[in-house]
């Protein structure tokens, strides 16, 4: 069981990768380029799902970010959670949720999962999953 600095520990830096996807991806296109950088470059494992759609690549997730339309997002909650073998905020989940306007379009609801991992002393999104979870 994680204690209350883990726990705190990993509170702190899920609310930063947050605030810092998001601003990211609500950015202008170079901001979204950037993206790239947050995800462990590993060809092992799935690094991406969105609505069921697989992006197994770095080229993969780059393009899809490229490709959206302007998005404004809306977090209303976000959970973290300590992954088995965490030792200060170096394995964490974080989950997201809120609602996403696509160039002005109407409101959709949005799910993510986000599992971080610390390699060579930086955190990465080491899987991310991502659904629309309703509209309006």
């Amino acid at each position: 069981m994680a204690d209350f600095a883990d726990i705190k520990e990993v509170t702190t830096k899920a609310l930063q990768v947050q605030k810092i996807y998001f601003t990211k991806l609500d950015g202008t296109p170079e901001n979204r380029a950037e993206l790239r950088q947050m995800y462990y470059p590993s060809p092992s494992h799935t690094l991406m799902q969105w609505n069921g759609h697989v992006l197994a690549t770095l080229s993969d997730i780059e393009q899809y970010h490229a490709n959206l339309p302007k998005t404004k997002h809306v977090v209303q909650s976000v959970d973290a959670q300590p992954l088995p073998g965490n030792s200060g905020g170096d394995s964490f989940m974080v989950v997201v949720s809120g609602t996403c306007t696509y160039d002005d379009e109407h409101v959709r609801h949005f799910y993510q999962r986000l599992v971080m991992t610390k390699h060579e002393g930086r955190m990465y999104i080491v899987n991310d999953y991502q659904r629309w979870t309703g509209e309006g």
